[in-house]
């Protein structure tokens, strides 16, 4: 009788999503064709390092600013002769394919939410039928992705989800494993987000401390550190050692500095507030108006913002309560 159980619900549980895999496909693609000509400025630096890393500059990979991952999966694309337009849809028509990724990434993880609690299981409290708690999963699925993100954004923020879910999933199951390769995996998983977005870093160091406390066996848990160690550890190195200083990416002190304390801003920053630092090697105003010369060393259709850590470079970053309170209210919805 158990197993007829076990059978029926894995049964619901495939069609169901079956069902939110075809209507991802669908409005991943209905959101990239209609954005086909669409993109950001953000999106033309990511662009910008895919041609340099498409032409064998491979240094453009170590960039102190952008996560280069989905660059380095768009290069290829660069070494066709094709037209703007072609090459812009095919570059949005990527976009499903890691839309998918997350896809069955946040399946995997799921799964093993509903695996590790046994909701369904619980008979002091009567929980929602499984598809219903399949189907709400998959429906909040939809809307950060295509409502938060969107498929159609050239970036690596949609990417950056799909290993978080990854990493979530394989966290879930790690109690329950004794193969050594399941926690390289893990830390593996963590160390390939680092190089998509900076953020993975310290995400990568909450989710293998957080394995520790749950796997409590410290053999298996070195295995996850050492995986994401050799994952980690040469990016960190091509942005640390031409800079001079440690360095896993400069995106997020820039971003507190210029949004929070002490303020200012991070394209064409010339030391303004006096508490920011003092630029290194900055633009140069040339005007009383907002008119720059960028004479350096940095590629790119806008050098200054193809690398921001490099004209940043001497820049520091405040903390203040009062600023980082007023960040917090200014973020929060008007409707909440």
């Amino acid at each position: 009788m158990a197993r007829f159980l076990e059978a029926a619900l894995s049964q619901q549980r495939h069609r169901v999503s079956m069902l939110f895999f075809v209507i991802t496909i669908g409005f991943g693609l209905t959101q990239i064709w209609a954005c086909r000509y669409q993109m950001n400025p953000d999106s033309m630096d990511y662009l910008d390092i895919a041609r340099d890393l498409a032409t064998g500059h491979w240094a453009a990979i170590a960039n102190g600013y952008w996560g280069t991952l989905n660059s380095l999966l768009l290069a290829p694309l660069f070494r066709f002769r094709l037209s703007p337009e072609t090459e812009l849809f095919l570059v949005h028509l990527g976009g499903i394919v890691i839309l998918l990724f997350a896809f069955f990434s946040f399946r995997l993880l799921l799964n093993s939410l509903l695996d590790t609690t046994h909701l369904y299981r619980d008979s002091e409290f009567r929980s929602p039928p499984e598809w219903a708690l399949c189907a709400l999963g998959y429906s909040l699925f939809l809307w950060s992705s295509l409502t938060m993100i969107g498929a159609a954004v050239i970036g690596p923020d949609l990417l950056v989800t799909a290993f978080i879910y990854l990493a979530a999933s394989i966290l879930l199951r790690l109690r329950r494993e004794t193969n050594p390769l399941s926690f390289a995996m893990f830390g593996l998983t963590l160390g390939v987000g680092y190089w998509a977005k900076a953020i993975m870093f310290p995400i990568g160091l909450l989710f293998l401390t957080l394995s520790i406390f749950r796997v409590r066996r410290w053999k298996p848990a070195l295995f996850s550190l050492l995986a994401f160690a050799v994952a980690a550890a040469p990016l960190m190195l091509m942005l640390s050692l031409p800079r001079g200083r440690f360095t896993f990416g400069d995106s997020g002190k820039l971003n507190y500095s210029a949004l929070v304390s002490p303020g200012g801003r991070v394209i064409n920053w010339q030391g303004d507030p006096t508490a920011s630092g003092v630029a290194k090697h900055p633009t140069r105003r040339l005007a009383d108006l907002a008119i720059y010369e960028f004479n350096g060393p940095i590629p790119g259709t806008y050098p200054p913002s193809y690398d921001p850590s490099y004209w940043n470079e001497g820049r520091r970053a405040t903390f203040s309560l009062r600023s980082q309170l007023r960040a917090i209210v200014r973020h929060v919805p008007p409707n909440f």
